[in-house]
């Protein structure tokens, strides 16, 4: 009788167990990062007007030459989740409602690999060790990125310590001895 009791207390552990890992997993995924997009908003979809428990805020950002590009940031309790781009169409000379890059702003979304924001260079290294690295002046970002997929990870520029000429060409390559250990990923682009 005792040996039965203790089957099922272990199959019962073993459920509860099964239905926290899957709990966990749904929760992760509500902020996945992919090369699509994020949960709800998928590149090349139309903007939807309404975010379940977000606030979406119209703006505009310096797009240069003096030129504004709407933007949509997303709140969650006053707290930037994402930054939202738009396709530009040349015939009519003014954007459009097309996702064409998110800009996330916050540690809650994260790659299968369970990068984020705030992760280290040395983090991203260890997870995505076939990687480039590099400054652009045009958009003076820092960007580290794998081989192996598009999304752009933008660091710290604190943390750059290198001394290459970071204007000699409008993409510098450079490799993270030329970056503090701790430097950290403070946005990631995913783009079309």
């Amino acid at each position: 009788m005792k040996i039965i009791k203790a089957i099922i207390l272990l199959n019962f552990s073993l459920l509860l167990l099964s239905c926290n890992n899957t709990a966990n997993k749904t929760s992760d995924n509500q902020f996945l990062i992919t090369e699509k997009g994020v949960p709800g908003i998928s590149l090349g979809d139309t903007m939807p007007d309404k975010l379940q428990n977000y606030q979406l805020v119209k703006s505009t950002i310096d797009a240069g030459e003096g030129n504004q590009q709407p933007v949509i940031n997303i709140l969650e309790n006053n707290l930037e989740m994402l930054q939202i781009s738009f396709r530009y169409n040349a015939e009519t000379d003014n954007y459009n409602s097309i996702v064409s890059e998110i800009l996330v702003k916050n540690i809650k979304y994260k790659t299968p690999e369970g990068i984020a924001v705030q992760s280290t260079i040395h983090d991203f290294v260890t997870s995505y060790p076939n990687y480039v690295l590099w400054y652009t002046y045009i958009s003076n970002m820092y960007v580290i990125q794998s081989k192996n997929n598009k999304i752009q990870f933008l660091l710290d520029s604190k943390g750059y310590t290198g001394k290459k000429d970071l204007t000699q060409s409008d993409m510098v390559e450079l490799t993270k001895d030329d970056f503090l250990t701790d430097t950290k990923i403070t946005a990631i682009r995913i783009y079309e």
